[in-house]
């Protein structure tokens, strides 16, 4: 943000992939970024298990693609 200027970032999960006691547990956590100065947005779904990290760059779908999984429209105003 300091580099930046500004940076927006959303955040949540998707899925029930098993239940504690009444808290669900998701399979999927997902992220959206928008910079402020370059005006680049990112998005990003992660599956939400136990396994080694496989790197960023894997995980990385469009804004769109986060916006049909969650039903949720970003921008920015």
């Amino acid at each position: 943000a300091l580099r930046d200027d500004s940076v927006k970032i959303w955040c949540g999960s998707v899925g029930v992939a098993k239940k504690i006691g009444t808290t669900a547990v998701p399979t999927h956590c997902w992220k959206v970024i928008y910079i402020k100065k370059t005006k680049e947005w990112m998005a990003f779904v992660f599956d939400n298990t136990t396994d080694k990290a496989d790197g960023i760059n894997n995980n990385k779908v469009t804004v769109a693609d986060i916006e049909k999984l969650t039903n949720l429209k970003f921008k920015i105003k």
